[in-house]
């Protein structure tokens, strides 16, 4: 189709794109600042680029977090992106999974999170039970299962879980060692342990 003249203050509200990035045309939305009007147009970049991306062109990477350096949830990992200098199309889709895990980091506190009915009273406070939830009030997670016979052990929360998909090394030097969960021995049948 026709090229568009956008107004000369057109503000880019947002772009999208097909799942999996690799689409060469967008939606693009917005508006003009001056009258407000807003504007949606189709951007096709078919004629942009004159090949697709090859293997040189794209270089390793690893994400890094200005607080926490290279470990970002316990591990270090490096991803294959296209290098920023490269003039191609990236025909590659994104996968999350293709990540090449190069090492697994010691704990931080920053790999733990409260366990259920556990709060913290302050960012780096430790985790203690909630007794003021309502629903966390009659719960007892240091009693033993039904199922606990004698000679048989259990687990019960330390008040600590990992941050969901962290993969931390709790047993590596240096490292914040808050187990998410203690064994402890069944009860006797008198009511002792």
């Amino acid at each position: 189709g026709a090229a568009t003249a956008l107004p000369p203050a057109f503000v880019v509200d947002g772009v999208v794109s097909e799942p999996g990035a690799t689409s060469r045309s967008a939606l693009v939305y917005g508006y003009d600042a001056t009258t407000g009007r807003g504007t949606l147009l189709h951007a096709d970049f078919a004629g942009a680029f004159d090949h697709e991306c090859a293997d040189a062109e794209y270089a390793p990477f690893t994400p890094a977090d200005a607080y926490l350096g290279e470990c970002v949830r316990g591990r270090t990992v490096q991803y294959s992106r296209k290098r920023p200098d490269a003039v191609c199309f990236n025909a590659r889709s994104f996968d999350a999974d293709a990540a090449r895990t190069l090492k697994r980091c010691a704990c931080t506190a920053d790999d733990y999170e409260c366990d259920y009915c556990w709060r913290q009273g302050s960012i780096d406070a430790p985790c203690v039970r909630d007794t003021f939830s309502l629903s966390c009030r009659d719960y007892a997670p240091d009693a033993p299962p039904a199922s606990c016979v004698p000679g048989a052990s259990y687990n019960v929360s330390t008040g600590y879980r990992f941050v969901a998909a962290d993969a931390c090394d709790a047993d590596a030097a240096g490292a914040v060692d808050h187990r998410p969960t203690e064994t402890r021995p069944c009860p006797a049948g008198d009511g002792t342990a």
